[in-house]
């Protein structure tokens, strides 16, 4: 018995973790890395700048393993571990937040796999920022492409804004059905404003002459 108690004490403080790491800092580094390469939208200058000054940053290498590669790795295993032990009926599911629910799974598994592919494909093998643009551009021009890359990208986005709404009632931020359904809806059009953001973001990089 008490050892069933400190594991259900463990389990609840390593959820607690994830849940805050999901927003801080995954969550902020989703919403600047999108913000910083809006400059696409301007032009292939802007954008080109941008990379730069991301890659010139001081000690970059050791700010992106501490806060941003090892952060995703523990989000990424205990989220994989939580989608294994979820018990998914979709033909019992009947209620929007439940359809939700099984969509913040779903797109757990589709993140995980194109932020290995992107960080493999972007950051790993490419050496200078032409290599950077012109691999996104290569990418985006194919059909195929932008459809996996948009995907990716959405999935990403719906699962820090469901994740959002449901960090808020983890954390006991939200109380009451009124005010839950009123950020549930806020968090829903954070997620279609930055859907909406990264598809003419991708669209520009498509159109880029590299």
């Amino acid at each position: 018995m008490a050892k069933e108690k400190e594991h259900l004490h463990s389990d609840f403080y390593i959820r607690r973790f994830h849940s805050i790491l999901g927003i801080i800092p995954i969550g902020i580094f989703l919403c600047l890395h999108l913000t910083l390469n809006s400059a696409a939208i301007i032009g292939p200058e802007a954008w080109a700048s941008v990379i730069n000054g991301m890659r010139s940053m001081p000690f970059i290498i050791l700010a992106e393993i501490t806060l941003i590669a090892l952060p995703i790795l523990f989000h990424a295993i205990y989220g994989t571990y939580v989608v294994y032990v979820s018990d998914m009926h979709f033909l019992q599911y009947q209620y929007l937040n439940n359809w939700m629910y099984i969509l913040q799974r779903v797109t757990a598994i589709i993140t995980l796999i194109f932020v290995i592919y992107h960080v493999i494909f972007v950051r790993i093998i490419t050496e200078t920022t032409m290599d950077v643009m012109a691999a996104m551009a290569n990418v985006l021009q194919t059909p195929l492409g932008f459809v996996l890359e948009l995907i990716g990208v959405w999935s990403a986005i719906y699962h820090f804004s469901n994740g959002l709404f449901t960090f808020l009632i983890t954390w006991g931020v939200l109380h009451g059905e009124r005010i839950q359904k009123l950020f549930s809806f806020l968090t829903m059009m954070l997620c279609a404003a930055l859907c909406l953001l990264s598809l003419i973001i991708l669209i520009r990089i498509a159109m880029m002459p590299i």
